[in-house]
């Protein structure tokens, strides 16, 4: 599961369902104490990373992929990030002095 808690918003975002990929994802309004669904992902996902980024979620990574999206909090819009340069399946981020830091995970191309 990928949970962030942004403060400024005050929502809590969660995308993986570890399973199986999906596009789908929520976010919780922590004053009215709710599940609400966003737009559907470019791609479908599961074992990814994300980060809280401004006023937006990237999400990159996951089973089979390199490519990374970006949710748009203002807006409700996911757009094309640019893409890792390695596939990355269940892997860790965060934001330290204004850049995405993604490390680990495993290539699932690689034997």
């Amino acid at each position: 599961m990928t949970c962030l808690l942004s403060g400024s918003v005050g929502e809590l975002f969660d995308t993986v369902d570890i399973l199986r990929r999906q596009s789908t994802a929520e976010w919780y309004e922590i004053d009215t104490q709710r599940w609400n669904e966003t737009n559907s992902m470019r791609s479908k996902r599961c074992d990814h990373a994300a980060v809280s980024l401004g006023n937006s979620i990237v999400v990159m990574g996951g089973y089979d992929l390199s490519s990374a999206e970006q949710y748009n909090t203002a807006t409700g819009q996911w757009s094309a990030f640019p893409s890792m340069n390695e596939v990355r399946c269940g892997c860790a981020s965060a934001v330290l002095n204004g850049r995405i830091i993604v490390v680990g995970g495993y290539d699932t191309n690689r034997k």
